[in-house]
């Protein structure tokens, strides 16, 4: 059944008056700190929360950084505090204890380096500046994207910003748990370059084609604008011989993904 107006207005106030935390808080630090250095000197933790519900970060996303912003993930301590399930709290290659920021953006065990090395290879392939994606970026990816690429930093950008880090992100933390649970019984166990490649390309594909879709004008006043969809795909798409650069509108029946050659010297 759904809410009544009253019955929300008050899961609204019981939210805002709700304590924060402590480790939520310890997070939003962070982020917040992370975005005034990138520009955004007035941002607050309601513009995290707001931005990590971006309609350019997938719903099954923003669920995966609302509790990597809560610190809410089964990873490290939380373990360490279990008697008999201590052993889960380390990271099995790095013999480190494990975190969230220790998984998306510290480990060794081969992944996490080749998704974003990945993720920079498309960016700089629209002659936009790289730098290396930290902890907070991820988590106020929402406000960040605004600034990342300098202080110009256009919609379509800020758009394939959302996408490549919020995609990299999640899949960084699916290998995790396909080598740390999938495959715990095979000791050594680690992903391949091809894998790590096939994994990152589908879930940009996956990505492309939605936006395509969503173009589409059939959906009338709530297609996305194709002005928009082909600034953010454009120079790092692979098309068919012989499709017109206004490409979007005739790629129903054609197959549309992104250039491997981009990618080809990532790794």
């Amino acid at each position: 059944s759904s809410l009544s107006q009253a019955q929300a207005y008050r899961c609204i106030r019981a939210e805002k008056t709700r304590v924060a935390r402590p480790a939520t808080e310890r997070q939003m630090l962070r982020i917040l700190a992370n975005t005034s250095a990138a520009g955004q000197k007035c941002a607050t933790a309601e513009d995290v929360w707001v931005g990590i519900r971006h309609k350019d970060i997938q719903r099954k996303i923003v669920d995966f950084l609302w509790k990597t912003i809560h610190d809410a993930h089964r990873v490290g301590r939380y373990w360490s505090k279990l008697p008999g399930y201590e052993a889960r709290g380390q990271c099995g290659h790095c013999n480190l204890t494990e975190s969230m920021e220790h998984i998306l953006v510290e480990c060794d065990a081969y992944g996490q380096r080749a998704v974003w090395a990945l993720a920079k290879s498309l960016w700089l392939a629209k002659g936009l500046p790289w730098k290396d994606v930290s902890f907070e970026d991820i988590m106020g990816l929402g406000v960040t994207a605004i600034h990342a690429a300098g202080a110009r930093t256009t919609g379509p950008q800020a758009r394939l910003w959302r996408i490549l880090i919020s995609e990299g992100a999640h899949l960084v933390w699916r290998l995790r748990c396909e080598r740390v649970i999938g495959h715990a019984a095979e000791d050594g166990w680690t992903h391949t370059a091809k894998t790590v490649t096939t994994k990152w390309l589908r879930s940009m594909n996956d990505r492309l084609r939605q936006d395509v879709t969503a173009a589409h004008p059939r959906l009338g006043r709530l297609a996305l604008k194709k002005e928009l969809i082909m600034e953010v795909w454009n120079d790092i798409v692979k098309l068919d011989p012989g499709l017109p650069a206004d490409w979007l509108g005739r790629v129903d029946r054609v197959l549309v993904g992104i250039d491997p050659i981009i990618i080809a010297g990532a790794l």
